[in-house]
Parts: structure tokens; C-alpha cells; sequence
């Protein structure tokens, strides 16, 4: 379970994905306590998703 492609069409908000894709992210341990969260335009582009 990890990455954002498995997030995508499960049926639930936008904003659900992209939590769900930073949960894998910290489940995964690719970020830890004290990293910095990727930017909202990298994460929405890596995505497929709007910024906004």
C-alpha cells in the first residue's frame, strides 16, 4: 500500500486522495517527524489534481 496512484478512484473526495496519499507517505516511512510536506504544486501535479 503506497503511492498516490492507489488513492486515485477509490471513490472519495479529492482532498480524501490527497490525505490518503500522505498517510501512505508516513506509513512508508518516506517522511518522518520534522521533514517538510512537498509543495501543493508539486503534490497536485504528481497527483493530477488542481491546487486549489
Amino acid at each position: 500500500m503506497g503511492g498516490e496512484a492507489q488513492t486515485k478512484g477509490r471513490g472519495g473526495t479529492r482532498t480524501i486522495d490527497v490525505m490518503g496519499a500522505i498517510r501512505a507517505k508516513v506509513a512508508a516511512r518516506a517522511l518522518g517527524a520534522g521533514d517538510r510536506l512537498p509543495s501543493i504544486r508539486s503534490l497536485a501535479a504528481t497527483m493530477g489534481v488542481s491546487p486549489s
